[in-house]
């Protein structure tokens, strides 16, 4: 009768080994097969307890937590496309700037532009809300003319303004870099 009640079909059988994998029941399960019918089932029992419980369980633990991972790794992935967009972001309206300070047009601004530029109306509120001051951007300035001709490029404009905003903000260190840029190329030039 318990034998029947508990694998007398194949859908009592399969409930059965599905409570036995899943609930952790199986000595209860097992233990009157072995006893009571053959001691045989001994060996099936350790044999699925073997590969079940413990190789296909480990298995899946190890995908979820592959998934959890990933998950975890494609939000670091996705904070550092945001950092690039507000990058990039930044760039454009530095490059709006820079356009709307040009106003020879030439491509290069120069230091009377500038000094015109910041003096507008709404500038130094615009510089400020991108983490910019007035001195900073004349100072920029000063460091990127590395030719010294009294004109600075885009691109040169740019990438200063970029290392001011954030973390790299200390414009000592910026001047440290372009003063060793500077004696670079005089120790070139010898």
């Amino acid at each position: 009768a318990w034998l029947f009640h508990y694998y007398g079909d194949a859908a009592r059988a399969s409930y059965t080994m599905f409570e036995a994998t899943f609930s952790g029941s199986w000595p209860t399960l097992a233990r009157p097969l072995i006893e009571k019918v053959s001691p045989w089932f001994a060996t099936f029992w350790v044999f699925y307890q073997v590969v079940i419980g413990f190789a296909i369980m480990r298995i899946i633990g190890a995908i979820f937590l592959n998934e959890t991972i990933r998950a975890a790794s494609s939000d670091a992935e996705a904070e550092v496309l945001d950092k690039l967009k507000e990058k990039e972001a930044f760039a454009d309206k530095l490059r709006q700037f820079f356009n709307a300070a040009d106003t020879s047009g030439d491509g290069a601004l120069s230091l009377e532009e500038l000094e015109t530029a910041v003096k507008e109306p709404g500038v130094d509120a615009w510089l400020k809300a991108l983490q910019l001051e007035i001195y900073e951007v004349i100072a920029l300035f000063n460091l990127l003319d590395d030719n010294e001709d009294g004109t600075v490029s885009c691109e040169e404009f740019l990438g200063g303004a970029v290392r001011l905003k954030g973390n790299a903000r200390a414009i000592d260190s910026i001047l440290l870099m372009h003063e060793q840029n500077r004696i670079r190329t005089d120790i070139e030039a010898l």
